[in-house]
């Protein structure tokens, strides 16, 4: 009887689903996966870059911007939303097999073939208009869930209505499963266990789905990049045997890291990456689980490659490039005198062994490369008499204002540098008499601390 039940049960949800998503069809047309490949341009009422990802930066990817984001919905790129979401785990202790990778920009190319590998949408990819935009759109109905209940008045949620342990189930509903997901959890709104988007947030991120969620391809590079990019990928490709293997051993030390220019403006970063193709042509990336991999081509190429995505304090790796690093590589592993007789193998065997595969290198190049790469793992910065450091927790920047706006990092950052040239102590108080101000007659929901240190 209970598997009956249980029968039933399941064929009811299913074919709620089915029905929900027969009503779309009928009203919006069928799905087209490849619609956010060609996405609408930016208007000038709304732009991505402008609007909508400073909310997304501030808001949303502390959660949303990791491999392992919740459903697997990464919103530290235009790429990672119009990609949509997975059911499937990441981490799975009860996994008996590998799982294939999903890392964006790397093991699809494509929407369609994010959707042949289990992704669904969690924009409109029906009709592009606006009620099709905002009823086919799991995230417009999330954030809509979240506008209509807020959270609970109390410092605790209570642990009957939210979960936050690290092995909880998922909850990733596709657009045919929203009613149902909205009648069984009206809290769970995004941002879930979070307090709701300021009213400016909310209507923003509203605005720019309704219009069909546009955008346009970042401003190119400044002048002076494409030289050193240039530079660098020369030295990493030159074709002795002894320049193919230190390019190789470089490699697998650095495809982990956010690479940049120090003597350059902005903030841009690049990765390193394996190419069938030559420096000068459009980089044909070469798709591995390992950097050690076979790559399948006769030859590799390293290239460099804007990174994409919002970079997240957690695994934000920076790694400098500067003509004074490139001599000093240079002499390690080039002006030695040794010889490379034949390149290594890319069988596992050898391979996943480093002490085989770079055995022909001199150990001191080897060692010395790994000591210039510590700064991955322990950053070290130069303090000179007079700088300070700031440290505080997240409710400094999630305190909200009674016309519930919050005191985000960039006005945590004004009051810094509008205060920059006081003492330490003067700071502090400067600084927590803003927030006090800010958030006059709002709602206190996280502790305030912030710490300032003077270096003297």
């Amino acid at each position: 009887m209970r598997v009956l039940l249980a029968m039933m049960l399941f064929a009811g949800f299913v074919g709620c689903a089915t029905y929900y998503d027969y009503r779309l069809d009928r009203e919006y047309g069928p799905a087209d996966p490849a619609r956010y490949d060609r996405p609408p341009t930016a208007r000038a009422d709304i732009d991505f870059r402008r609007d909508v990802k400073p909310i997304l930066d501030s808001r949303c990817v502390v959660c949303h911007g990791c491999y392992d984001a919740p459903c697997q919905l990464k919103l530290s790129a235009y790429q990672g939303i119009t990609r949509g979401a997975s059911k499937e785990i990441v981490y799975d202790a009860a996994r008996l097999v590998a799982a294939e990778p999903t890392r964006l920009f790397t093991d699809a190319g494509s929407n369609a073939a994010w959707r042949r590998r289990g992704f669904y949408p969690v924009l409109n990819e029906r009709a592009p208009n606006l009620e099709a935009n905002r009823e086919g759109s799991v995230m417009y109905r999330m954030l809509a869930l979240k506008r209509a209940h807020h959270l609970p008045a109390g410092a605790v949620l209570p642990a009957k209505d939210f979960d936050f342990a690290l092995d909880r189930k998922q909850q990733c509903p596709r657009i045919e499963e929203m009613d149902q997901f909205e009648a069984k959890f009206p809290q769970w709104g995004m941002p879930y266990g979070l307090p709701a988007l300021s009213e400016r947030e909310h209507d923003t991120l509203a605005r720019w789905i309704e219009a069909g969620a546009p955008y346009t391809e970042p401003a190119p590079l400044p002048a002076g990049y494409a030289e050193r990019i240039a530079a660098w990928e020369r030295f990493l490709n030159g074709d002795s045997l002894k320049a193919q293997l230190m390019s190789r051993y470089v490699y697998e030390h650095w495809f982990i890291g956010h690479l940049y220019f120090d003597d350059m403006p902005g903030n841009e970063y690049f990765e390193l990456v394996r190419s069938a193709t030559p420096p000068g042509e459009p980089i044909k990336l070469i798709v591995s689980r390992r950097p050690y991999d076979d790559p399948g081509v006769a030859r590799v190429y390293y290239r460099l490659r804007r990174y994409p995505e919002t970079l997240l304090t957690k695994t934000h790796l920076p790694y400098a490039l500067n003509t004074a690093r490139m001599a000093k590589i240079k002499s390690w592993f080039l002006d030695a005198p040794y010889e490379v007789t034949a390149l290594p193998s890319y069988e596992p065997e050898q391979a996943s062994n480093p002490f085989i595969t770079f055995r022909q290198l001199p150990v001191n190049a080897r060692y010395r490369l790994m000591l210039e790469e510590a700064q991955f793992q322990v950053v070290q910065m130069q303090l000179e008499p007079g700088d300070k450091i700031v440290i505080y927790s997240d409710g400094v920047t999630e305190a909200e204002n009674a016309a519930g706006e919050f005191s985000d990092t960039e006005r945590l950052r004004t009051c810094l540098r509008e205060n920059a040239s006081l003492g330490a102590a003067e700071l502090h108080e400067k600084l927590l008499g803003a927030l006090d101000a800010f958030v006059e007659g709002g709602v206190v929901r996280d502790d305030i601390t912030a710490l300032v240190l003077e270096y003297t």
